[in-house]
């Protein structure tokens, strides 16, 4: 080789060096800026994750554990697992290969990061598909960085779907008080709110808010009495009373009459708490704290019955009793006297503070503690052993704390004072808050959890309310100047405040003034987004197209894809105006048959939305329900019989639609004496329906005849030690359900083949064949009269049943041992493995897709939505929906991947504010579960369900926390 041709050659190695070290610092500072930023992102995410943590008991007992659905070991969605020491180990591989790479390269490179698995290996050609953007074969560390932070981006903004709360009606009542209302309690049996002002007046208010009772308690007192708190004492029907004098006042509930007054304290006692030990009704506790910084405890043993010793001195003459005169024991002595007293200085002030007064004092009963606050920056707040009494943890907050709450479903202490800045704390963490919310500019002067929709509602000095959500730490809403007052008197300082979460109101006081703030929603208040524009009615899901078809009240039909929510096709005015009341599908999901409320009957074409066949009804009421079979289709309804249509095969010359008359082969041997509300086949040949006045009769479809008819009212229990059926509040049977695994084996004819709604949020388990009840137990979210469970579903194999209720709560219950009629059979309550509020409206439709391991709802708030059985929200079906169901590659099922929907937090104004009679306890929408997760929904592995079963039946504790955990809880998989 000459040398110029060696020096051309060395000169094109120095360009190529100098450009490959060039794009070699391009990338290094793209990944410099991409790393800060994954390390932000990474680190909050991992902060929120481990904030929320299941509870514990003391330091020795294990970690509690985060109920995020990324850290089941079962989930398999790659991206989840990578962490800032991977991705800096990726950027090495990008780098060795010039900055891109092959689909093959890049599962080398997360195989070399992740390990060997095929767990993995499985997801990793669809999380390259993702990526890959540009669809070249190639992805370059631009593409990977854009979609990890994205990912890590959507994680945080949308978060979970969220309910907020909105003003609804602020309202101001006239009060008796004339003095500053100190203290707002709720008292039981009935549920009524009490008032108590610092002039002695106490006021009864009804769950309406009229003032029932006023009782003027100066009249009754020696001297002029200043009321400092007062206290309810349900079991001994005493209302306690603390007053400037530095003595407690025990007035009779019914007639007013001053009974015990105990004298002497040793300050004036500024909080009070109550509270009756619910495994001994005798034994009760009352706690007050006082301008000392200490904390008193009076210990009742026979609070029912008597409060105090008789009189033994003249310091006791029965009616004033000296403080002296109570015995002060050692905790550890329990029994001798009828009352104890203990005194301890909690709170100690510095030199240059002032005020040591306790502020707020609570016997909370999860943690066994008594915990109190006080304006000490030291000893801000503390928790005392409620058994032992010793000095637990004490938490530090500058300038004190004024206010706290407890949430036991969170596990978390939210605290509220001086400095403006509103505190979470992990009860037994008190070195530091899990998170500091800052937004207000007074003092905070009340808080409150709302633990079903996972919020905190805090209430300044200036009125201002904002509402906080606790697993994302951010301020939801804020409300200023909704509290009202009377023009004459203007703004006065708070004085007091209750949280009522059924109502989801906050009630407040200022001086003499009594208000409440109401921010529950109307019901007719819709979620950002919807499927359909009025309430769905039905939801079938055609397997052999994957498509989800839903119909709403209008008559309005949609098919959707099954695996991204998008929009098919849509037909309406299906029934002349008529509403849709039942739909079915048949024909190996080709044909859609659906009812309506006019009696009409038709058949369409699920592909083209093409009406194919018209059934007529002898009697044209109301359709309730379709079964549509390989040559014949069933209905139920208004007229109280089922009747037959053949389902002939369509001439393609034919003009469609084609009019199909009943058949009059079809004679049933018997027929219901009421409208037929509910039916469910069970091939081949069985036939159930339930009616309005509670009767259940099984058919035989062959012949028409009766196979067997029983009354659920009076209805006899397979055990002979029950023989009627208890809870028969409302006679009509909602729904129907075979268990038809249970019915094909034949083997054992002993269990309940069958499952039926009713009566107040009642399920009940029947053997079909004998008319037998097996089994009952309550599955609507609130033990309320009005609440029902309108939808049932369950698997192939009938281990697992699903319940929907009219709050809009599913629940997944493991039946595999419930009612089988073999030894160690329950026959009561199943064990519940998840439950979620999945609507703010009543669930009616529930489907249960198996192969998916998915589950399908849709709702009178008109939206149709997707979940996994763990609760996991995955997504709305929508004109935007924007989540996947990928299939896997062997078509067998689906693989969840990434489920982003957006929040349905901005919730659109209903038209008209309800009246304030929604304060009743028997309010529609109570607080829910919160709201769902809405991260993102990963496969559950079939072996993980069978390990998640098992234990459940094994471990009885599990199974129990399961029950109570919210959305986050981890749940069996279908």
């Amino acid at each position: 080789m000459s040398a110029s041709a060696e020096e051309e050659v060395v000169v094109e190695d120095l360009g190529a060096a100098k450009r490959q070290s060039a794009a070699t610092d391009q990338l290094t500072e793209l990944v410099s800026t991409r790393t800060k930023k994954f390390q932000t992102l990474l680190s909050q995410h991992a902060r929120r994750s481990s904030t929320f943590m299941v509870k514990g008991n003391s330091n020795q007992d294990p970690p509690p554990q985060r109920t995020k659905v990324q850290n089941f070991h079962s989930v398999i969605r790659t991206e989840d697992h990578l962490t800032l020491e991977h991705l800096q180990t990726l950027m090495e591989v990008f780098f060795k290969h010039g900055g891109t790479l092959r689909q093959d390269q890049f599962q080398e490179a997360l195989v070399q990061v992740l390990g060997p698995s095929e767990r993995f290996r499985k997801q990793m050609a669809m999380l390259y598909q993702k990526m890959d953007t540009r669809g070249q074969g190639e992805l370059d560390w631009d593409e990977f960085c854009t979609y990890m932070m994205q990912d890590l981006q959507d994680k945080e903004d949308l978060g979970n779907e969220r309910e907020l709360p909105l003003l609804v009606c602020p309202q101001l009542f006239s009060t008796p008080h004339r003095g500053s209302i100190r203290r707002i309690v709720l008292v039981p049996n009935p549920a009524r709110f009490l008032t108590a002002s610092d002039d002695g007046t106490i006021c009864f208010w009804n769950m309406k808010m009229a003032c029932t009772r006023t009782i003027s308690l100066a009249s009754k007192h020696t001297k002029n009495m200043r009321v400092t708190d007062v206290a309810y004492m349900a079991n001994a029907f005493r209302i306690v009373v603390a007053t400037v004098n530095r003595d407690l006042c025990f007035y009779d509930s019914a007639t007013s009459a001053l009974c015990n007054r105990v004298v002497g304290l040793g300050d004036v006692a500024t909080s009070l708490d109550y509270y009756p030990d619910p495994s001994d009704p005798d034994q009760s506790w009352l706690v007050f704290g006082d301008m000392g910084g200490a904390i008193n405890v009076l210990l009742f043993s026979t609070s029912s019955t008597q409060l105090f010793n008789p009189p033994v001195s003249a310091w006791h003459d029965g009616l004033n009793i000296h403080l002296s005169s109570i015995e002060e024991v050692p905790p550890a002595i329990t029994s001798g006297t009828v009352v104890k007293y203990f005194r301890y200085r909690t709170h100690i002030a510095s030199e240059d503070e002032v005020d040591k007064s306790v502020k707020l004092v609570r016997i909370i009963p999860a943690l066994n503690a008594i915990v109190s606050c006080a304006s000490t920056a030291a000893r801000s707040l503390v928790l005392r052993d409620l058994a032992s009494h010793d000095d637990g943890s004490h938490f530090a907050v500058p300038k004190g704390v004024v206010t706290f709450d407890f949430s036991e479903r969170w596990n978390v202490i939210a605290t509220g004072g001086a400095d403006c800045n509103l505190r979470l704390w992990n009860p037994y963490v008190p070195t530091h808050p899990t998170a500091l919310l800052k937004g207000h500019a007074a003092p905070i002067a009340h808080v409150a959890f709302s633990p079903e929709y996972g919020q905190v509602i805090s209430l300044a000095a200036n009125e201002v309310i904002k509402i906080w959500d606790i697993k994302d730490q951010v301020c939801l809403n804020t409300l200023t100047s909704v509290i009202p007052h009377h023009p004459l008197h203007g703004r006065q300082l708070l004085s007091a405040m209750y949280w009522h979460d059924p109502s989801q109101s906050i009630l407040t006081a200022c001086r003499d003034e009594l208000s409440v703030v109401q921010m529950t929603r109307d019901e007719r208040t819709k979620a950002s987004q919807t499927s359909h524009e009025n309430p769905v009615v039905a939801v079938v899901f055609l397997a052999e197209f994957n498509r989800i078809v839903s119909a709403d009240i209008s008559g309005v039909i949609t098919s959707w894809e099954a695996s991204n929510g998008h929009k098919v096709l849509q037909f309406s005015e299906t029934h002349a105006g008529a509403s849709v009341t039942a739909m079915a599908a048949g024909h190996g999901g080709k044909r859609l048959v659906t009812g309506a409320s006019d009696g009409s009957i038709k058949v369409w074409n699920t592909l083209s939305g093409a009406l194919l066949q018209q059934l007529v009804k002898a009697r044209p009421l109301e359709v309730t329900g379709l079964i549509c079979l390989k040559d014949r289709i069933f209905t139920a309804g208004w007229d109280r019989e089922v009747t037959s249509f053949k389902d002939n095969p369509i001439n393609s010359l034919a003009e469609c639609p084609v009019v199909i008359h009943a058949d009059s082969e079809w004679q049933p041997s018997t027929s219901h004496s009421d409208d037929i509300l509910t039916m469910d086949h069970c091939p081949d040949y069985l036939l159930v329906t339930g009616s309005f006045d509670g009767r259940i009769i099984v058919w035989n479809l062959r012949s028409g005849r009766l196979i067997n008819k029983f009354d659920s009212r009076t209805a006899q229990r397979a055990d002979p030690g029950v023989t009627r059926l208890h809870h028969a509040v409302r006679a009509s049977v909602d729904r129907v359900l075979w268990l038809r695994a249970r019915v094909r084996d034949t083997q054992n004819t002993k269990a309940a083949n069958l499952v039926t709604s009713s009566d107040s949020g009642m399920i009940h388990f029947w053997n079909a064949f004998k008319g037998n009840l097996m089994g009952s137990f309550h599955a609507a979210f609130a033990d309320q009269g009005s609440q029902t469970v309108p939808c049932l579903a369950t698997n192939a194999s009938n281990t697992l049943l699903l319940t929907g209720d009219s709050l809009g709560y599913v629940r997944l219950w493991n039946i595999d041992d419930v009612c089988t009629g073999l030894y160690g059979s329950r026959d009561g309550k199943p064990r519940q493995l998840a439950s979620w509020r999945a609507h703010v409206q009543s669930i009616t439709a529930l489907v249960f897709v198996e192969g998916s391991r998915i589950i399908v709802t849709g709702s009178a708030d008109c939206a149709v939505r997707v979940w996994s059985t763990a609760g996991h929200f995955v997504g709305t079906f929508s004109s935007t929906s924007a989540w996947v169901l990928a299939s896997e590659p062997t078509g067998s099922s689906f693989a969840l991947g990434i489920a982003h929907e957006p929040a349905a937090s901005e919730m659109d104004d209903a038209d008209g504010a309800p009246r304030l009679s929604m304060l009743s306890m028997d309010h529609s929408s109570p607080s829910p579960e919160p709201g769902p997760d809405a991260t993102v929904l990963e496969t559950i592995e079939e072996e993980d369900l069978k390990k998640r079963v098992e234990t459940s039946r094994s471990d009885p504790g599990l199974a129990s926390a399961a029950a109570t955990a919210s959305a986050g809880a981890a749940a069996a998989a279908a």
